[in-house]
């Protein structure tokens, strides 16, 4: 079995089986080859609506039937179900008899308590490589708990559903660390959950006493998704419901923290984006005369509506607005966090009296206190990225240390 030596705890990347010719196969997939980490073991599942197996099977039965006894549910922001919306705390409570515990409701980590009784704790969900997706912040978490409690963690991975390639804006700075924010990672940083658990263990991001194994993936290579795909069976998030939703994540999403609507309240939330007071024609041409890699934008007209289960009160809602729809035209060239800051910048170019950003929240999904005020003084996106660029440097040479799936010749 695979190891990373480190000082700060064991971790061990069984090989995968031979996929074949068939699709690639998700660690859950995977893990009947690999009984012994599960049988006989009473476990604790870290997991949503998107922890199942190929065919279509919760984790909660395949666990079971491998031998394993689920005893908790731990859940994530969006819930068990993935049908809150954001920011939304949820509650505990138990499904199909076994006991669940809310990891975004009146605590964030499992206590002492939730772990006693457990041999094992597992996460196993859809993650999209973006730092301020909350969904590592748990499984970070929950690995420093497990640490302290002696308790071993196993990590199902999945793939990257935009890629894996992009790593890029700021690395987070200890003073912007949240819960949005709580490794110090990239905006974009293109791992795998079980990629990354690996690398917070060895360089030490969480302390010590780990004992991790990851159930890697089988057959999946980094690159760019196929162009003819984009629906998503079980989307990560109630607004991620598209592969390209997933692609323009990183950079579209830091218009939260502004007066911008970021797209909640359509049918493509962080594709199209705009406000009451926004031109949509000239934004459009600002836009197109930046000459964006993979990038195309046309002027769009909407109103933001309330959406049970994905965003009851948008931003602007029942307003006119307009704004620019984007279509990710390349995917292999597109790059995300830049596409996402040369909005923002053409907006307060041209309404440069419009344009509201709340300073601590940017902040936090930017992870640098500097970022905002930079736009706001005319610097270009790309000085901005270009002074970011030794440190990000350092990150990739440290993340190459960890990659498990083979990257394409060109990586962004």
């Amino acid at each position: 079995m695979p190891r990373i030596d480190s000082p700060h705890g064991r971790i061990e990347i069984p090989a995968p089986p031979d996929p074949g010719k068939g699709p690639p196969r998700a660690g859950l997939d995977n893990l009947p080859s690999m009984l012994e980490l599960v049988r006989a073991r009473r476990v604790g599942l870290i997991v949503n609506h998107t922890s199942v197996t190929a065919a279509g099977a919760h984790v909660l039965d395949a666990l079971p039937a491998l031998g394993a006894d689920v005893r908790v549910l731990f859940t994530p922001e969006h819930g068990l179900l993935g049908t809150e919306e954001a920011g939304a705390r949820t509650s505990n409570g138990t499904h199909r008899g076994v006991k669940v515990v809310s990891l975004y409701g009146a605590k964030r980590a499992p206590a002492p308590e939730d772990l006693a009784g457990l041999d094992l704790l597992v996460f196993d969900i859809q993650d999209v490589a973006c730092r301020f997706y909350t969904y590592i912040t748990t499984m970070a978490m929950a690995m420093e708990k497990a640490a302290a409690a002696g308790l071993p963690f196993l990590i199902l991975d999945r793939p990257c559903l935009a890629g894996g390639t992009e790593v890029a804006g700021p690395v987070l700075r200890p003073e912007c660390k949240s819960f949005v924010g709580y490794l110090p990672l990239p905006i974009a940083y293109g791992m795998t959950a079980g990629e990354l658990g690996a690398m917070a263990v060895a360089e030490g991001w969480l302390g010590g006493g780990h004992a991790l194994t990851v159930v890697p993936l089988a057959g999946w290579r980094r690159g760019p998704p196929a162009p003819a795909s984009n629906a998503l069976a079980r989307p990560p998030s109630p607004n991620l419901p598209t592969i390209d939703a997933v692609i323009a994540y990183a950079g579209m999403c830091l218009l939260e923290a502004t007066n911008i609507s970021e797209g909640r309240g359509l049918d493509t939330p962080f594709l199209t984006v705009g406000a009451p007071w926004i031109e949509g024609k000239a934004l459009a041409a600002d836009l197109a005369a930046r000459n964006l890699p993979g990038a195309a934008f046309s002027p769009a007209v909407f109103t933001p509506r309330p959406i049970p289960g994905k965003a009851l009160s948008p931003k602007y809602a029942g307003e006119r607005c307009e704004g620019v729809t984007l279509a990710i035209a390349d995917r292999a060239r597109f790059q995300s966090v830049r596409t996402g800051l040369e909005v923002l910048r053409a907006a307060i170019a041209r309404w440069p009296d419009r344009v509201t950003i709340n300073d601590r929240g940017f902040a936090r999904l930017a992870g640098v206190e500097d970022l905002h005020a930079r736009l706001k003084h005319g610097e270009t996106a790309t000085a901005i990225l270009a002074s970011y660029e030794p440190e990000l440097a350092a990150f990739r040479a440290r993340r190459k240390k960890y990659l498990q799936y083979p990257e394409p010749v060109h990586i962004r």
